[in-house]
């Protein structure tokens, strides 16, 4: 039997070996369509893969260098649908290319049957097997059943980030709103509600597709992009001295911390120091970097003006990262900022930012693909939702964007409570967490009375000191180093509360820069907590008056090494 048509995806970064690796397909009779090839200039490509896969009779996924993030998108997910709805007739095959690790790559894809072609001696034999097994039907689905017992199609409180993008549903056109509108000026601001959704779309729509080679400069594909996410703690400029360096360039550990000491002492100036920085970083002189765009994402922006205590500090960093910002540099940078609707006026008592969103804004609409979104990663799963749930999920969502928080937070719980894959989602459990509005306070009430009455105290302490009473304004989560707070309780006592808390999603924990441990900060999983907990709240209301402590957040200044090298 002849192939059909197969679709070859991949990341922008591999194009060429893609590209190299279709022709070889191509030379064994096998019809492949190819995104470089067969994309047409100002056509509507999102439309147009959709269409290819729709009558692909299999999805080729090539796998290069360029890791986990770049592996799945838009064209990806859909793959991974129609093969698991009907695998007879729909193949899904990984394929590993040269600099493809094998461990970077999600869980699923490390369980299945990929074409190893790492290997050049054994390389020829791989691919005369693939081409037999286009040639033949298959029952193999690409997520085997066994990596949903220990996985869910459901964040709950936590926000997608690139790893989860192959889970993103829904927000396929917002993705391609940000992409046509960030060449159009180097800074934006993606503004919504808290709960909206705007962190997730940032991370797990617009990263992704940029690194897919989604985005386009001068008529030119971009298939190189160098992106920091960073947010603006209590000392912001040397958080930005210790993430940059990692997220931005390869350096070993010795230049790595002599470059985090020069920028600890360059950064707080202000003005072009910034621009200085990644100059320095990614060397435009360097043919390494030809074609490289970089993307600097301040996610949370609005913690600038909740943690940063005092104004001259904030209009530094804020006309650093505007003067970062520039597309008609030798390697363009991009800024996006991700900032909570209620913030915007803070943003106009900054003229040159309030100068830089007066036409450049992204407000995240509400939601309008949500029963896709649920039933396409139900789908995935092989599970199911009881007839009339779903609409009851999305008439008590409604329209209000932080109620996405909590319908995401339910869909964990019911997938839990329904027994995960081959499941069938419930009415009846519905009722049993909570519906949509007491979940997230039921959830969390059954956390804090398991606990005995020593940690509950300390509990009440730990939540006090991670949300910013608003003055005028919501009240809002904060992130605090971890070893900031050891001093409320027995040391062992406080990390074993933070963990249990983590581990049942109400506190969610992180690390940053190159010597920080895994679980180096904390904070409120979701502000919908903050909203939906009635413990919580009235803990709040008692305190009100009162000032949590505001902890230093890093060590002090770095040496300048690096500015010797540079000079």
């Amino acid at each position: 039997m002849g192939t059909g048509r197969i679709f070859l995806s991949h990341a922008g970064a591999d194009t060429q070996a893609a590209r190299q690796f279709a022709e070889i397909l191509r030379r064994n009779d096998v019809d492949v369509w190819f995104d470089k090839d067969d994309l047409q200039p100002g056509g509507d490509w999102q439309a147009t893969l959709e269409e290819a896969i729709a009558q692909a009779t299999g999805m080729i996924v090539y796998v290069g260098s360029s890791g986990v993030e770049d592996w799945v998108e838009r064209e990806v997910r859909y793959g991974l649908v129609r093969n698991t709805d009907n695998r007879e007739t729909f193949r899904f095959i990984p394929v590993l290319g040269e600099g493809a690790n094998l461990a970077g790559l999600p869980p699923f894809v490390q369980q299945h049957q990929c074409v190893d072609l790492r290997d050049r001696e054994r390389a020829p034999e791989q691919i005369r097997r693939l081409v037999e097994v286009l040639r033949q039907s298959s029952s193999e689905t690409a997520i085997p059943a066994g990596y949903w017992t220990g996985h869910s199609p459901f964040r709950s409180l936590r926000s997608f980030g690139p790893e989860d993008s192959w889970l993103f549903f829904g927000r396929d056109d917002d993705t391609g709103e940000l992409l046509s509108r960030l060449g159009r000026a180097p800074a934006w601001a993606v503004i919504g509600n808290s709960g909206s959704g705007k962190s997730s779309l940032i991370q797990a729509g617009l990263i992704p597709a940029l690194r897919r080679g989604r985005f386009r400069s001068g008529g030119n594909w971009v298939d190189s992009w160098r992106i920091a996410v960073f947010r603006p703690p209590a000392d912001p400029f040397d958080y930005l001295a210790e993430v940059l360096p990692g997220q931005l360039a390869e350096l070993s550990l010795k230049d790595r911390a002599e470059f985090i000491g020069y920028c600890k002492e360059k950064l707080p100036e202000g003005g072009g120091a910034l621009r200085d920085v990644i100059a320095a970083l990614v060397n435009p002189a360097d043919q390494t970097f030809r074609g490289t765009h970089i993307l600097l994402v301040a996610d949370q922006f609005e913690e600038l003006f909740t943690l940063v205590p005092g104004p001259a500090t904030r209009s530094r960093y804020i006309d650093s990262l505007l003067a970062a910002a520039r597309l008609d540099g030798a390697v363009p940078v991009h800024l996006v900022l991700g900032l909570r609707a209620d913030f915007y006026a803070n943003c106009l008592d900054h003229p040159n930012l309030s100068a830089a969103l007066a036409t450049n804004l992204y407000n995240v609409p509400a939601m309008t693909h949500l029963r896709e979104a649920i039933e396409n990663r139900l789908a995935l799963a092989g599970a199911r939702a009881e007839p009339g749930l779903v609409d009851s999920l999305l008439a008590e969502a409604g329209a209000e964007p932080g109620n996405l928080a909590l319908l995401e937070h339910a869909l964990a719980q019911l997938w839990e409570k329904c027994g995960g894959s081959g499941g069938t989602l419930t009415g009846g459990a519905y009722a049993d967490i909570g519906r949509l509005k007491g979940a997230l306070g039921r959830h969390a009430d059954e956390v804090y009375h398991d606990l005995d009455e020593d940690d509950q105290l300390l509990a009440q302490r730990i939540f006090l000191e991670l949300v910013q009473l608003g003055e005028g304004a919501q009240d809002t989560r904060r992130r605090v180093a971890k070893e900031s707070l050891l001093h409320l309780g027995a040391r062992e006592q406080v990390e074993r509360l933070i963990a249990h808390l983590a581990s049942k999603l109400l506190l969610a924990t992180s690390g940053e820069g190159p010597q920080a441990p895994k679980e180096n900060f904390v904070e409120v999983s979701h502000e919908a907590l903050i909203r939906e907990w009635l413990a919580l709240r009235k803990w709040l209301e008692d305190n009100r008056g009162r000032s949590p402590s505001r902890p230093p957040h890093s060590a002090g200044r770095g040496r300048m090494a690096w500015a010797g090298k540079r000079s």
